[in-house]
């Protein structure tokens, strides 16, 4: 809420990649440990089901985390002089469905 209200500025594109990486580091530290312990779980667990369901949420967690890379990686190109909508950014909804299903 404070960056948009406050800091942000309609076509400064550079302040969006900023807080993209911010969200990123933020969301990575959060999702990588959680994984961790996913795949661990998943490895000492011998019933199929609930292998199943921690795979299905270190698959989620793995695909939010590539969303805001690949969201990232389409606000440099367009600091580098891109029109915006580059493939990166139809990968970022690709993710997003994969770790819906995978939450689901």
């Amino acid at each position: 809420m404070f960056f948009t209200v406050i800091i942000y500025e309609r076509g400064n594109t550079l302040l969006d990649t900023i807080n993209f990486l911010n969200i990123l580091v933020f969301m990575a530290v959060i999702y990588i440990s959680f994984i961790i312990r996913l795949i661990g779980a998943y490895r000492t667990v011998n019933d199929p089901i609930f292998k199943r369901a921690f795979l299905s949420l270190a698959i989620m967690s793995i695909c939010f985390i590539m969303t805001l890379v690949c969201l990232l990686i389409d606000r440099i190109t367009i600091i580098l002089g891109s029109q915006g909508f580059t493939a990166f950014y139809f990968m970022a909804w690709i993710f997003v469905i994969i770790g819906f299903l995978g939450a689901y």
